[in-house]
């Protein structure tokens, strides 16, 4: 089967459309076997997974739910959670606020960084939820700022957990 745009698709020809098959590396003969691949070709390609859309474009291809590197995705989600986390403290008032925002990414990326790679034999939510409790009680006892601090933190930390149980290899 060769691959075809969309639009060759949507004018009625008999090829099957492949979208995302670039992305996953994917070459199928005319059975529909897959030949064997190697090394990164056969991880992603590994990961691929046909599923039927109710479309025009059915079938698709989509990467597998649990693609992601758990260190990859501890870093993007580190990193996201630490800058929101310091994007809301910025209208605040503060006697050091560089130090105080540095601080508060430093805490909320090692809560993004550390989820991803614990794995306890409990939910990935409630995994979340622990280890951001975890690392945000210490702030709250020097600032006093339990509500906030806390709150944002269990937030931050089961949402990530939820993810990273849904999207981490």
């Amino acid at each position: 089967m060769n691959e075809v745009n969309v639009a060759s698709y949507a004018a009625g020809s008999k090829t099957e459309h492949r979208r995302g098959v670039a992305a996953c590396g994917d070459r199928r003969s005319r059975n529909g076997s897959r030949p064997p691949a190697r090394g990164f070709a056969r991880s992603v390609a590994a990961r691929c997974v046909m599923t039927s859309a109710p479309s025009i474009l059915s079938p698709t291809w989509q990467i597998a739910s649990s693609c992601m590197n758990a260190v990859v995705f501890g870093l993007v989600a580190g990193v996201s959670f630490g800058l929101v986390s310091v994007g809301s403290m910025l209208p605040m008032q503060f006697q050091d606020k560089p130090t105080a925002l540095a601080a508060a990414f430093c805490s909320r990326f090692a809560v993004g960084f550390l989820i991803p790679l614990c794995k306890l034999p409990l939910p990935a939510v409630v995994t979340g939820v622990i280890v951001a409790l975890l690392i945000s009680l210490p702030d709250a006892i020097v600032t006093k700022a339990y509500a906030p601090i806390l709150g944002v933190g269990t937030l931050g930390g089961a949402i990530i957990g939820w993810l990273s149980g849904r999207y981490v290899a």
